[in-house]
């Protein structure tokens, strides 16, 4: 089966041309999976497009896995998820930043919090009113970004999900998702052993 052979089957399905859409090659990531970007464009990984050409998707699992994606587009969500991505930018830059520095200098793990939390208290107890505010917004901006923009996420999650499931892609999106679960499993035990 040739990966994009399923477009008149999408059009009949979901009722939008796909012609308006475009399909991106987005990485060579090992795991097979799709994307929603914006301006109507859907990125699949290499590993997908592989497992596509040589056929080891079913035809409804490539279906419902484009559907899901096409949910995302058709929900308008992309617009609100950009503008969140954009607000959250400085808290997901910071996070990688730490990360990194974690990874260069384990110490770092301990001395980074108690640093940030000692400057923390100092700007509190000798700040000015309006560095105080300032301080209070970090922290709680600090909790909040992480939540809300994962609730969010979530949300468009289930929303594609449920997208899918109402153009009869349902039982194909069970079934790619089950075959593919351990995937999720394996990344997390590989970044584990790595640690």
């Amino acid at each position: 089966m040739a990966g994009f052979a399923v477009t008149d089957e999408l059009e009949a399905r979901t009722g939008l041309a796909m012609s308006d859409f475009r399909f991106y090659s987005v990485s060579h990531s090992i795991e097979p999976n799709a994307h929603s970007l914006g301006g109507h464009s859907i990125g699949l990984t290499g590993a997908f497009i592989t497992l596509c050409e040589g056929d080891e998707l079913t035809e409804d699992q490539v279906l419902a896995a484009i559907t899901h994606e096409v949910g995302h587009h058709a929900g308008g969500a992309l617009r609100f998820s950009a503008v969140l991505t954009w607000l959250a930018l400085p808290y997901w830059t910071t996070a990688f930043l730490v990360r990194e520095a974690v990874e260069w200098k384990p110490w770092l793990r301990l001395a980074l919090p108690a640093a940030l939390a000692a400057a923390g208290v100092v700007l509190l107890l000798h700040g000015s009113t309006l560095v105080r505010v300032a301080v209070i917004l970090a922290v709680v901006a600090l909790i909040a970004v992480p939540v809300l923009a994962g609730a969010w996420s979530q949300r468009e999650e289930f929303s594609a999900d449920e997208y899918a499931v109402d153009h009869d892609c349902g039982p194909g999106l069970r079934s790619y998702l089950r075959q593919f679960e351990h995937l999720d499993v394996a990344a997390h035990e590989v970044g584990d052993t790595a640690g």
